[in-house]
């Protein structure tokens, strides 16, 4: 992330919404997208979706020993 926000205009909101919150909201939100069977753009799943971690290091199993075999 950090190569993004040093190499362009992108800027890291001041706010950071906690986890938990960010679930409860998706939660109120669940009850009348049950209730009128819609799919709304915000509930629980897609907020614990949006907080899981989705930058991986491979430098434990390069460690390890392991090459691949194709480059990306």
């Amino acid at each position: 992330m950090n190569i993004i926000v040093n190499n362009s205009e992108f800027k890291i909101p001041p706010i950071r919404i906690p986890e938990f919150l960010a679930i409860l909201v998706g939660r109120i939100f669940d009850i009348p997208a049950k209730l009128l069977k819609i799919d709304l753009p915000i509930n629980s799943d897609r907020m614990r979706k949006l907080a899981t971690q989705t930058d991986f290091s491979s430098e434990k199993i390069r460690n390890e020993g392991y090459t691949q075999n194709y480059t990306i």
